[in-house]
């Protein structure tokens, strides 16, 4: 249990889902062993078999934030709003100031058009995590979404800031403001030759709306 615990801490998915999925067998009641498969499968887009393992745990074992966030990310993967929200807000009860769980709630929001809703939460997870990138770039998308430019940080590179006009740009063309979607994009394919192909492309679906 140990070893797969250690796996799954460590971002080896599989290794770890073959380790609890071995224990399973042998344990099929551990609450450790449910949480951790089902955590796993959550981790590597399991979606069905993750909801079927953490249902079952949560509703019978004692769960921290992390299997709660892992339930409600594998209910977002099946479009699941309702359910993935309730497992959020208990997520958020024992751990709202990790900024792990802060992103993937706001993630959720962010698929959900709730780009209002998801930005504060993404400053939150910026504010204890400032060199996340996955949380500064879901920021830029829900700040775009809303109409907001990115603003440039003094350590931005010219490719990093092309990818954060274009992440802006392109959840502004999805949000149909393709006013600024046009604007921001059109500076990213100027800013670097880095995201030229990709901003050009997104230039090209906006075009094709």
């Amino acid at each position: 249990i140990l070893r797969s615990q250690l796996a799954l801490a460590q971002d080896r998915d599989q290794d770890a889902r073959q380790g609890f999925g071995a224990l399973a067998l042998r344990m099929p009641g551990d609450c450790r062993v449910l949480l951790g498969l089902g955590m796993a499968e959550s981790d590597l887009g399991d979606a069905d078999l993750a909801i079927g393992h953490l249902e079952s745990a949560t509703g019978t074992c004692a769960a921290d934030w992390k299997a709660w966030s892992a339930l409600g990310f594998a209910y977002d993967a099946k479009a699941r709003w309702r359910d993935s929200d309730a497992a959020y807000a208990r997520a958020m009860a024992s751990g709202g100031d990790q900024p792990a769980l802060l992103n993937n709630v706001a993630a959720s929001l962010i698929r959900q058009r709730r780009f209002a809703e998801a930005e504060p939460l993404l400053a939150r997870a910026r504010a204890r995590a400032p060199h996340d990138l996955l949380i500064a770039n879901n920021l830029d998308i829900a700040a775009g979404s809303l109409g907001r430019m990115p603003v440039r940080g003094p350590g931005d590179s010219t490719s990093r800031w092309a990818e954060r006009l274009n992440n802006a740009g392109y959840a502004a063309m999805l949000a149909g403001r393709g006013d600024d979607a046009r604007k921001w994009l059109t500076m990213a394919v100027a800013a670097s030759p880095v995201f030229q192909a990709i901003a050009a492309a997104n230039l090209a679906r906006l075009d094709a709306r």
